[in-house]
């Protein structure tokens, strides 16, 4: 058989073909010809999806099989035409080109769905995910699709619940390629967004499309967000810069939720731009699975995030880079920023027994890292924040807010490749760092220029507070020394307990060395558990050196 034989075969006119143009092009064609009408409907909605599902199903086959096929058939009928002189192969060519110009222009009619679609949600962010997504597949079906007045389900974004039976399995897989489907779909929207209407419009949609795929997540887990302290954010408008605690990947879902119930509680618009994150860069740019497939680090550039070097001999000059980029969006654009100060996720505290523990806080970086005295919080935020209250104009303030997330890493922490079901997410909103201009005088020269040296005397001393607001806001020395007391009730006599609690208190205030080996012995397996408090113990009621506290910090963290 000659190529001849195999493209006659191939592209045969008949047989299979009416089948193979239904398949991949009834839902196209019926739209098409339906155009002029529209409809929608709770009831209708039901039909009009099981069509989008189809269409959603083949849009990428049609791109990759039936396209590529289509036009061999059309080249392969001219062919024929000119070499046969038989009119009816031109009319067999014409016929693969209608449905060729039908391909692009039902991609053409499902864009404009998308973007109307996100003129619905963009001030309806507590649209009920599954909703959205109905909406979404009811755009692509055989008739247009005409959005209700308003939704007809909300969430609340305060206090979300999707929980469902099953609490600590692990998420299935259909529901693992729901989330990833509709984080595909978000990301691309949101590219849509940002190159036909603009950064500026993009940024007004990212509220609405952060909130409707934190609620997707949620919903396909089972989980629930509550976030608590909204009272403490400030009741004035300024830039804000979140600070959060890291756990786990999931607090990219919970995070922007928090800043965006901040500005609805202060009466803002739902469309206010959501702040600008400070990303990894080897996880958001690098990582060609979230960058390309999932689509998450396309759509934080669209969105003009920050991407920030992580290694730890990071260059200086590039850090100082960053440091003037991001103090400049919040002088210069008035943009508010969202950062995980402690740079990466903090190690978890397993479980044991019927006790189910989630990460701490002084454990975040590699092992060098924490067995370092007090390297537990990168100082990036607190020179940002030093760096911005110098260049906002006079009478200006910048608000720092510390939130704890809490739970997340009982989900899927550090290190682990599954989700459970279940999970009970909670970000708490701490008491916020107001500075001033007064602040920023400190760290001027007469001049009014910047003073480097008097800025990194203020900036540390900013970082401390940072540090202590997030402590605090996290409740993590309580809980440790709650677990402490009660683990070692059983090793010493009560007049020793008593010296130990009173040598604690010396690590109370300015230093925590104690809570921080604390940390990392509750990030050890539980074995390793009663013999590192009875050590700890031990030199607590020596009253042992500095040093001495260092030395077994280090002797633990070898044991993680």
């Amino acid at each position: 058989m000659d190529l001849h034989d195999v493209a006659s075969n191939l592209w045969q006119v008949g047989g299979w073909l009416p089948l193979f143009l239904i398949v991949f092009y009834f839902v196209p064609v019926t739209k098409f010809l339906l155009y002029p009408f529209l409809a929608g409907g709770k009831y209708l909605n039901k039909l009009t999806k099981i069509f989008g599902i189809w269409e959603e199903t083949l849009s990428v086959p049609r791109y990759l099989i039936a396209l590529p096929y289509l036009a061999g058939g059309i080249v392969w009928q001219i062919y024929l035409g000119i070499s046969e002189g038989a009119p009816k192969h031109y009319a067999f060519a014409a016929g693969g080109g209608a449905f060729v110009a039908l391909t692009f222009l039902n991609s053409m009619m499902k864009r404009s769905d998308c973007l109307n679609l996100m003129d619905f949600v963009i001030t309806r962010p507590s649209i009920h995910p599954q909703e959205f997504f109905d909406h979404l597949l009811c755009s692509y079906g055989i008739i247009r699709h005409r959005l209700p007045k308003s939704p007809y389900r909300t969430i609340d974004l305060v206090d979300m619940n999707f929980s469902k039976s099953g609490k600590g399995s692990k998420v299935s897989l259909f529901s693992k390629i729901n989330g990833a489907w509709s984080t595909i779909k978000l990301a691309r929207i949101a590219l849509l967004v940002d190159k036909k209407l603009g950064r500026d419009v993009m940024r007004r949609v990212a509220p609405a499309l952060s909130c409707v795929w934190a609620s997707r997540i949620m919903q396909q887990i089972g989980g629930s967000l509550k976030i608590d302290g909204l009272d403490n954010a400030s009741k004035k408008t300024m830039p804000t810069m979140f600070l959060f605690t890291h756990k786990s990947f999931l607090d990219f879902i919970a995070a922007p939720i928090a800043s965006i119930a901040v500005s609805l509680s202060l009466g803002k618009n739902s469309n206010s731009p959501i702040p600008l994150f400070l990303m990894a860069k080897n996880h958001f740019r690098k990582n060609i699975f979230l960058y390309r497939i999932l689509g998450l680090g396309k759509a934080a550039e669209a969105l003009g995030m920050i991407f920030v070097d992580r290694s730890e001999n990071g260059d200086i000059a590039r850090a100082k880079e960053v440091t003037t980029k991001a103090s400049r969006l919040i002088t210069e654009e008035g943009m508010s920023l969202a950062i995980f100060p402690q740079g990466t996720r903090a190690l978890p505290h397993p479980s044991f027994g019927e006790m189910k523990f989630d990460s701490g806080y002084y454990t975040s970086g590699s092992k060098n890292r924490i067995k370092a005295d007090g390297k537990h919080l990168k100082k990036g935020a607190a020179f940002i924040a030093s760096r911005a209250i110098i260049d906002l104009p006079e009478g200006s303030e910048l608000q720092i807010l510390p939130v704890a997330i809490f739970g997340t890493a009982l989900a899927c922490h550090k290190g682990s490749t599954q989700i459970k079901m279940g999970a009970e997410i909670r970000l708490s909103i701490g008491e916020p760092i107001i500075l001033t201009r007064d602040d920023a005088r400190r760290s001027m020269n007469k001049d009014g220029s910047a003073n480097d040296e008097k800025l990194a005397e203020y900036a540390l001393e900013l970082h401390g507070r940072i540090d202590t607001k997030l402590k605090t806001v996290s409740k993590i020395h309580a809980e440790l020394e709650q677990r402490f007391f009660t683990d070692i009730r059983d090793m010493f006599e009560p007049f020793a307990l008593d010296e130990i609690s009173v040598a604690m208190k010396q690590w109370r205030g300015e230093d925590f060395l104690v809570h921080a080996l604390l940390d990392c012995i509750y990030s050890c397996k539980p074995k390793h558990w009663r013999p590192f408090l009875g050590e700890l113990s031990h030199l607590m009621m020596n009253f042992a050196e500095r040093k001495e506290f260092l030395a077994l910090k280090s002797k633990i963290v070898d044991a993680i």
